[in-house]
């Protein structure tokens, strides 16, 4: 008994040694974020679903990459509490929907305007290298309103996003799938596909503004309007390794 017990007990030791490792590896003495694949828990995630101005995203995009026709997209803001590899971090983005990166469930490739990852740079740094995204550091606060919630999000202390919505009185509903993410050019497309699994709070817009400063990048994406909102509730999603069009 006790020599089976014991055997039991090594091997559950050694269990927990390696997953001590792997968090030891996860955030390294260097100081450096390891290349992706990542897993991240998501802690606040709120989304504004928008129509975007169709010159600014004209211009945006690179020949090849054509947005859908309605220009839609959203706003998000968000914090990751934890995970391997890039966690905790806050992170705020500014999305359009493209044609041609279709998910196997059907969702649209979204492309990212502008976007911010921190509060350290080296979060940032290690998105650019990973998927070439246009992202700086910056941080996010949340607060509690009578109906639902906001996210502020700050890059050098000075405010660029300012997202707000009510959440419905019906429940929480658990929801799952892929996302992908595209950089590069329509030649050489890089394609972040982000598994996901959480619970899907729905709610009604109040505000996606974009409250930039006029010579932040930020402020040449102003939605026209807002169509729908949400709150992404204990949440999980992977970076994965960036791949050519899946």
């Amino acid at each position: 008994m006790n020599r089976t017990w014991n055997a039991r007990t090594a091997v559950r030791a050694a269990v927990i040694a390696m997953a001590a490792a792997g968090g030891t590896v996860a955030q390294a003495d260097d100081g450096k974020v390891p290349p992706p694949p990542w897993q991240v828990h998501v802690s606040d995630y709120l989304i504004v679903g928008v129509v975007w101005n169709e010159a600014a995203i004209r211009k945006a995009l690179p020949p090849g990459i054509k947005a859908v026709a309605g220009m839609t997209g959203g706003i998000a803001v968000y914090k990751s509490d934890g995970g391997y590899g890039i966690s905790p971090y806050d992170s705020a983005y500014g999305y359009v929907d493209i044609e041609g990166f279709d998910t196997a469930q059907g969702a649209k490739g979204r492309w990212i305007l502008q976007g911010m990852y921190g509060p350290d740079e080296k979060v940032a740094a290690a998105i650019r290298g990973a998927y070439g995204w246009s992202v700086r550091a910056g941080t996010v606060t949340f607060t509690e309103t009578t109906r639902g919630r906001r996210g502020v999000a700050a890059i050098g202390g000075r405010d660029v996003l300012d997202v707000e919505l009510t959440l419905s009185a019906l429940p929480c509903t658990p929801v799952g799938g892929i996302n992908h993410y595209v950089a590069g050019t329509a030649a050489k497309p890089v394609v972040n596909q982000i598994p996901f699994v959480g619970q899907w709070c729905g709610g009604e817009p109040v505000k996606a503004n974009v409250v930039a400063p006029a010579d932040d990048p930020f402020a040449a994406f102003v939605p026209a309007k807002m169509i729908w909102a949400g709150e992404f509730r204990d949440g999980a999603i992977a970076f994965t390794r960036p791949v050519a069009k899946p």
